[in-house]
């Protein structure tokens, strides 16, 4: 049964994803998704529906075990970001690349709520920032000014 629930739910991605509609501010040929939103300490949550316009033109979705694994692609066919959905909640590590493949984010959800330390690079990669999260709340953080950058981000 959690097999045919996480395709149903893989369905449902895709069919949002490939649903073509009119953007916000007129812009045409924008990808409508809709999906379950869990915001930052649980306070927002339910379902909305968001436009993504030119910044992920495609997709892949794929079955390991319980997870489905999904990799995003910009239009030329690169890697923008990829991690794991469980029962159709985010699940285990993300990971968000850049234009040039540099990562920009490593992030860890367990069973849809923000857990563990995540990274985010900002500043074309010389500020990093570090933050705690334990079952979705916020622990703390740190900012870190980067000399030199060598990262190797594990799959």
């Amino acid at each position: 049964m959690k097999k045919i629930g996480g395709i149903l739910v893989g369905l449902l991605v895709v069919v949002g994803l490939q649903a073509m509609a009119q953007g916000p501010n007129n812009q045409k040929d924008c990808d409508v998704v809709s999906a379950k939103f869990v915001g930052e300490n649980n306070l927002q949550n339910g379902s909305d529906q968001f436009y993504v316009c030119n910044d992920v033109e495609d997709f892949e979705l794929s079955q390991d075990g319980d997870l489905m694994l999904v990799t995003y692609h910009d239009d030329n066919g690169n890697v923008t970001e990829k991690g794991t959905l469980k029962n159709g909640e985010l699940h285990g590590k993300w990971i968000s690349y850049n234009e040039n493949g540099d990562v920009t984010q490593m992030a860890h959800y367990n069973n849809g709520k923000k857990d563990g330390i995540w990274f985010v690079w900002k500043d074309n990669g010389s500020t990093l920032l570090e933050i705690k999260y334990d079952n979705n709340e916020l622990k703390g953080s740190h900012t870190w000014a980067i000399e030199k950058r060598q990262v190797a981000a594990a799959e």
